[in-house]
């Protein structure tokens, strides 16, 4: 827990702590669709299905990100296909 206020004057700081500066280079991000085909027998959505894609990662450098990542799919009437992984890109600038 960070008891002391952040100063902002160079002349009374050298910048913000290392947890600070360590849990501002952390991240999460999820996104999710969901794709309903409209079938042409009622009661029959089998082409539908559920997408999810979540990342909890680091960004030690500007450049260059790594994360732990979980994607999930499900079709209708199946059970969920979990995949997990990790993560790494870089970043270039021409």
């Amino acid at each position: 827990m960070l008891t002391t206020p952040l100063s902002k004057d160079p002349q009374t700081s050298s910048g913000p702590p290392a947890a600070v500066a360590a849990a501002d280079r952390a991240w999460s991000y999820s996104a999710s669709a969901y794709t309903y085909v409209l079938p042409d027998d009622p009661g029959n959505s089998a082409d539908s299905s559920l997408y999810t894609w979540s990342e909890l990662g680091l960004t030690p450098v500007d450049w260059c990100r790594f994360s732990l990542v979980v994607q999930r799919t499900k079709a209708c009437k199946t059970e969920f296909d979990i995949q997990r992984s990790f993560f790494a890109g870089v970043g270039v600038s021409f």
